[in-house]
């Protein structure tokens, strides 16, 4: 499928767009369910659930337009889903708060987060895209916590917190352009007329949510209200963690380096000393399970000047030596 082929596939109103248009009902489009669903219907929850069954038929992704013209009921489900506005825009009411998305935007929705979808117009072009067998911060935390880095971890928690929360998240993504192509380039891929190949399915995605990443911590540094950005100074010890001392960070940042320390404490819920051991446990650990130095060299590159020190404080903050780590790392 082209670029001219999937604008055309998007904006031709299909069987299902007609009968919504000419009712104003939403009319089911799921196989193999009654179009009363009072088979889904979750008397524990109170709410209609969506099966998993129609949509992951040995595949963990499923994509598809939303059909325009019929409001989609109030529903949950326990797979992840994430709605793109590929054009137009789009009202939702998410835990029976009502939520404006326009186009560019990306909303992300975790299990079992009850949601419903006011009617679309013809130049409204919304994408569902569902993702099955993931957890709603494991798809996005991994994307920070896969490297050794403060500011990773910093966001990850960060993240969990707010996913925890909210149960939701939102992206807005109009200033961002490239990420509208490479969601056309997803879709052109995924409605190809040969067989999907899924590993670029993933591709796609995970270059998406990167993305959406990376916005995330541009937002989440904006948000620093004061002249010290946390952020600043995590990005500085991840760099320099070998030698740097709170001093150093004072003479750098042009703080006081008792306010520097405090400030981190507030900020990320540990101070300078803290931040730096955990940089240099993040870095050993790192080594440890993708290095062949010996656990002296580890301790010596990742900054620590006692290897007694080391042992105690990696079998303090992740409940096992750095000996046991690495052989259970080969063994499995």
């Amino acid at each position: 499928m082209n670029q001219q082929e999937l604008e055309t596939y998007l904006r031709e109103i299909n069987d299902y767009e007609k009968e919504q248009r000419k009712t104003g009902t939403s009319i089911n489009n799921i196989p193999n369910l009654s179009d009363n669903g009072n088979d889904l219907f979750d008397s524990a929850t109170g709410h209609f659930r969506l099966p998993k069954a129609p949509f992951f038929q040995g595949n963990q992704v499923y994509i598809a337009k939303h059909n325009r013209f019929g409001p989609m009921i109030e529903h949950i489900h326990d797979f992840i889903e994430i709605n793109y506005v590929y054009s137009g825009e789009c009202t939702q009411y998410i835990k029976g708060q009502k939520i404006l998305l326009t186009e560019g935007d990306f909303c992300v929705l975790d299990r079992d987060v009850p949601h419903s979808i006011d009617p679309l117009k013809e130049d409204d072009l919304l994408i569902n895209i569902l993702i099955n067998d993931q957890t709603f911060t494991s798809l996005f935390c991994l994307q920070l916590e896969r490297n050794n880095s403060l500011i990773g971890n910093f966001l990850a928690t960060a993240f969990d917190e707010q996913a925890q929360h909210d149960q939701f998240l939102l992206f807005h993504t109009s200033s961002t352009p490239h990420l509208h192509t490479q969601v056309q380039l997803l879709l052109q891929e995924y409605w190809r007329s040969e067989v999907i190949d899924f590993r670029f399915i993933s591709q796609y995605l995970q270059l998406i949510l990167s993305e959406l990443m990376r916005l995330y911590t541009i937002e989440v540094s904006r948000n620093q209200t004061s002249q010290f950005n946390a952020l600043d100074v995590l990005e500085y010890i991840d760099e320099h963690y070998q030698s740097v001392s709170l001093n150093e960070l004072s003479q750098v940042f042009n703080f006081n380096a008792n306010y520097i320390s405090n400030a981190l404490k507030k900020g990320t819920g540990k101070n300078f000393q803290e931040t730096l051991l955990q940089k240099r446990l993040l870095v050993a650990k790192d080594l440890l399970l993708h290095s062949t130095y010996s656990i002296e060299e580890i301790a010596a590159t990742a900054g620590f000047h006692s290897t007694s020190y080391f042992y105690r404080q990696f079998k303090r903050v992740f409940q096992t030596t750095p000996k046991s780590m690495r052989s259970h790392e080969k063994t499995h």
